[in-house]
């Protein structure tokens, strides 16, 4: 429930920015919103979806950005085969992936990199973004918070669906990167997948 409202707020935001400088950009990001809006209103009240599903959301969140940061930001996706019927909370990554832009990609002019990789490694689903950026340190030095309503509710909801088989861990790497991990437990849809995003074929 908090979840929905800050990212609309955000994004509504970005929206308005743009209406500034380009006119038809955030048309297109309207239209872009609704579809965002409509997936979420199907899903209903459904907290575990197939992996698949997330990443149709996260696909069309990244046209998004990429159509506010104008080229600005490389995004790499990398999904492994076989783990699109993977269940994961619903409105995982999109806090993750907001807050690499906003304290991180959105400091930069240009050469930005935010990636995604996810992976099984053994019983355990693995899920990893990278973004280029000012580092945690200096994000610490400004007084800017890295953390705030959709990281801890990103921790809260893992907590609250795998107890203490999960883990949410933040790190900074060499030149200014940042890395979130999400570790949590590899378990299926009973449902096949009809229709793939196109990350991870």
């Amino acid at each position: 429930m908090q979840l929905n409202p800050h990212f609309l707020f955000n994004t509504m935001n970005s929206i308005s920015s743009l209406m500034q400088t380009d006119i038809a950009a955030a048309d297109k990001m309207l239209e872009q919103l609704s579809s965002l809006l409509r997936i979420t209103l199907e899903r209903g009240e459904v907290q575990l979806i197939p992996l698949s599903d997330e990443m149709e959301f996260i696909e069309m969140y990244l046209a998004m950005q990429d159509r506010r940061f104008t080229g600005r930001v490389l995004q790499e996706i990398s999904v492994e085969p076989g783990l699109h019927d993977a269940l994961v909370p619903a409105m995982l990554l999109q806090p993750v992936i907001e807050n690499a832009y906003t304290h991180g990609l959105s400091k930069l002019d240009k050469d930005g990199l935010i990636g995604v990789d996810i992976r099984r490694q053994n019983s355990t689903l693995m899920i990893s973004v990278i973004n280029s950026g000012v580092g945690l340190h200096v994000n610490s030095l400004n007084g800017g918070q890295r953390k705030g309503v959709g990281l801890a509710n990103v921790k809260d909801r893992l907590r609250l669906h795998y107890g203490n088989d999960q883990a949410f861990a933040m790190e900074e790497l060499a030149h200014s990167k940042v890395r979130v991990t999400l570790r949590l437990p590899l378990q299926f849809s009973e449902r096949p997948t009809g229709k793939l995003t196109g990350y991870g074929v």
